[in-house]
């Protein structure tokens, strides 16, 4: 594989950090999102216990860094958070600024994340946390499946405001991550509140089951994953419960704005 060089003599404004375990469905959202805001040579990747060429066929188009990092155990949150930290202090040497955001996470800022940037720099804060929202397909009233190919938005019409994706995802300073980036909130409590995150998760409901049976099928969990019950939305086995869970998270939620539908 390629070896990609992280240092490099000048310092660039910013850059986007992710990591990937086999998101097919998410992981061209992302990148058709994300590299018309980012030059290719600033979004790095960490593929972590992907399939053979799964990251290769989409480099090819894309044209990103990327970084093979696999671990004993899959979903090894503690792992991968721990090697997302020793990526952004090397990033952080090379960038002013690291924009970090998993692979079913579209940010958005009204200026363009780039000119948001530059705001950042002028701000004290070393740290920027954001405002998040899941938008949620709605089971309950039929809605139609989604068509990746086709704004994401337009095809819902439901998201809630979810304090937990309240995360910090402009970096000027190394931190150290922990429970899969969702820290922080008191350390650092500055949000822009312009500054958005769509978790994209469950977006639609059949994708959502598919990927959490894969999940199970693979199995290989770290013990400290199971015992903390880390990621267990992801491995709700029975049918009903997992429907419980989409309609459970249906009443909180409220109409997407209008305005907002043109961000992906």
């Amino acid at each position: 594989m390629e070896r990609v060089n992280l240092y490099k003599p000048m310092k660039k404004s910013c850059c986007l950090l992710t990591y990937v375990h086999d998101e097919h469905f998410f992981f061209p959202i992302f990148l058709k999102y994300y590299t018309k805001i980012f030059n290719p040579e600033d979004i790095f990747v960490v593929e972590n216990n992907c399939e053979n060429s799964f990251i290769y066929n989409y480099r090819k188009k894309f044209l990103f860094n990327n970084f093979v990092f696999n671990t004993k155990f899959n979903h090894d949150f503690t792992a991968i958070n721990q090697e997302l930290t020793r990526l952004m202090r090397i990033l952080l040497d090379q960038y002013y600024s690291v924009y970090l955001a998993e692979c079913d996470e579209i940010l958005y800022h009204p200026n363009g994340l780039i000119q948001a940037a530059k705001k950042y720099f002028k701000w004290p804060q070393k740290v920027i946390r954001c405002l998040g929202y899941e938008p949620i397909h709605d089971i309950q009233n039929n809605e139609s499946a989604l068509n990746p190919d086709l704004p994401l938005l337009k095809q819902r019409k439901l998201w809630w405001d979810n304090n937990y994706f309240r995360k910090p995802v402009f970096i000027k300073e190394p931190i150290d991550y922990w429970n899969s980036m969702h820290n922080f909130d008191e350390t650092y409590p500055t949000i822009d509140t312009q500054l958005m995150l769509i978790h994209l998760k469950m977006i639609d409901y059949d994708v959502l089951y598919a990927r959490n049976q894969k999940t199970l099928l693979e199995g290989n969990f770290h013990p400290e994953t199971l015992t903390l019950k880390k990621g267990w939305q992801n491995r709700i086995e029975k049918k009903e419960q997992f429907v419980s869970f989409f309609t459970e998270n249906i009443c909180k939620c409220v109409q997407i704005p209008e305005k907002y539908k043109i961000i992906c």
